[in-house]
């Protein structure tokens, strides 16, 4: 699969012109070994501006105006921001339910689809998958991934810390050393 076939299908699951956040890596997913799933984005900072179907995601950009629209990071970005330098591989960020919404309790019954969090994970094979709060692994619990990822169940992000970043930066990091390399992809 492509970018631009990435991007193709992810246009189909997702209206463009709606709050969705689908993911955030530095440029190409396909280069992620790891996926970090967090339930939804409460940021209003738009996706689709900062993709490109010859580069992908240009994840430095993203932070750049999400710190200019809201000056500072929340506690989840906040954790992910300390956390994935720990990590010694590619990070994608998915989110299980793109629609954006302040909390997950206000986001509609109609937009609590995991269709792109299914389609992205698939394309992309992570070896391993953090699911960042319970809302987040309920959501992937019912993904049967024919790759067999290392699936490592986490606290929701705001209730991370510098510790416990560091121990899950381990264990992650842990994985991905013994993880057997299934996640080969069809051209």
């Amino acid at each position: 699969m492509t970018l631009a076939e990435l991007s193709a299908q992810l246009r189909l699951l997702l209206d463009e012109t709606q709050e969705a956040h689908p993911l955030l890596c530095e440029g190409s997913p396909f280069d992620c070994n790891v996926a970090i799933v967090g339930i939804n984005p409460a940021t209003t900072t738009q996706f689709w501006p900062y993709w490109t179907d010859s580069l992908g995601m240009d994840r430095t950009a993203w932070i750049d105006a999400y710190k200019t629209k809201h000056r500072k990071f929340n506690r989840s970005r906040a954790a992910l921001e300390r956390f994935i330098p720990q990590i010694k591989a590619n990070v994608v960020e998915v989110n299980a339910y793109a629609r954006q919404s302040r909390r997950f309790a206000d986001l509609q019954r109609q937009h609590r689809t995991s269709s792109a969090m299914e389609f992205l994970l698939s394309a992309i094979r992570p070896r391993v998958i953090v699911y960042a709060g319970a809302a987040a692994l309920n959501a992937g619990e019912r993904l049967t991934p024919a790759w067999h990822p290392v699936v490592i169940p986490a606290r929701h992000f705001i209730y991370w810390g510098k510790q416990y970043e560091s121990e899950l930066a381990v264990l992650v990091n842990h994985a991905l050393a013994h993880a057997q390399d299934s996640t080969s992809r069809e051209i």
